[in-house]
């Protein structure tokens, strides 16, 4: 018997039509499928390369719900540009329930974008106490673009986008360009603090700040900040102005906040797929950061889902073994 591997490339994965409207229910159902069955997601296995700024990160995921396993295996690489590669790049290895086989290479890139952009909206969604009028990105890159097509599906009803980032270029290209796609009105700015001001949902996507650039005291008390890019661009007293702290990945925190004992324990974070069980709200004073944490389950089903919708001999299978009986 012979074991073979399918490689679906990133043509592939566009060819089945996975969309963010598939990846907003996807990211959904399997929150409810983690409060209901659980799910084992490692914390990411980060490794240094030597090359300044460059690292891989390992990223296994297991849903038992649903009988699927697999891993991300993703690495940024900044500067690949000098040789015509992207710099962030990843694959997602599908392996078989039952024989822990591998059973696919996909292709991720497609897949981490909406991966991404899904989960800070479900976060948005179910931690914003009404929808919001006015949204703020902080960062005009990619993950923001796709952020916007996760948001505007989620709130039909955005009124108005304030985009501030570190250039006018970028900005401004990013307004006009993605207001070919929405019906909001985007907005290009330079202040930080009127960017924030009045703004119900904040979304920030940046590179890394030697300080942060956003203070807490411009937040609304009913907004909501999700810091796709992670708290370091918020200043420190946001931790005693917010009244509320959700993620996805609880145990991710432990290890990126651990040396940080002035911050609140990551044990008082809220899972988001236990807000989303909750009949009614909590009422709490102050705004509430809802930090995604890019977690590995997400990018595992939206694997599963794109092998699921491959037609039968569309892509290759590779073979890997084959298994030989030793007779006695």
């Amino acid at each position: 018997m012979v074991h073979s591997l399918t490689v679906v490339s990133l043509e592939d994965v566009d060819a089945t039509g996975l969309c963010m409207a598939d990846a907003l229910r996807i990211v959904e159902d399997t929150y409810r499928m983690e409060a209901t069955s659980g799910s084992v997601v490692p914390v990411k296995i980060e490794m240094h390369t030597g090359r300044e700024g460059a690292f891989k990160l390992a990223m296994p995921a297991s849903i038992p719900g649903w009988r699927q396993s697999g891993m991300k295996w993703a690495a940024f690489y900044p500067g690949n540009s000098r040789w015509g590669v992207p710099d962030s790049h990843s694959v997602i290895i599908l392996d078989d329930w039952d024989t822990g086989l591998p059973l696919a290479v996909v292709e991720g890139s497609h897949i981490t974008n909406l991966r991404t952009a899904a989960c800070a909206a479900v976060l948005a969604k179910f931690t914003v106490k009404q929808p919001p009028a006015i949204v703020t990105f902080i960062g005009a890159g990619t993950l923001a673009r796709w952020t916007l097509r996760a948001l505007t599906e989620t709130f039909p009803d955005i009124e108005t986008v304030r985009v501030l980032s570190r250039t006018p270029t970028t900005r401004n290209r990013f307004c006009e360009e993605m207001q070919a796609e929405v019906s909001c009105d985007l907005v290009p700015m330079d202040d930080p603090g009127k960017a924030l001001r009045g703004s119900g949902l904040v979304i920030s996507s940046t590179t890394p700040h030697p300080t942060p650039i956003l203070r807490s005291e411009w937040l609304a008390d009913d907004a909501v900040a999700v810091p796709i890019d992670g708290l370091y661009v918020w200043d420190e007293a946001i931790f005693e102005t917010a009244g509320r702290f959700v993620t996805d990945h609880r145990e991710f925190l432990a290890g990126q906040y651990a040396e940080r004992p002035d911050r609140i324990a990551w044990q008082d974070w809220e899972e988001v797929s236990s807000v989303m069980e909750e009949n009614s709200r909590p009422l709490v004073s102050g705004p509430t950061v809802a930090l995604p944490s890019g977690k590995a389950s997400i990018d595992v089903r939206l694997g599963w889902e794109v092998l699921a919708r491959l037609e039968k001999d569309s892509v290759p299978a590779v073979p890997l073994m084959e298994r030989r009986t030793c007779a006695n």
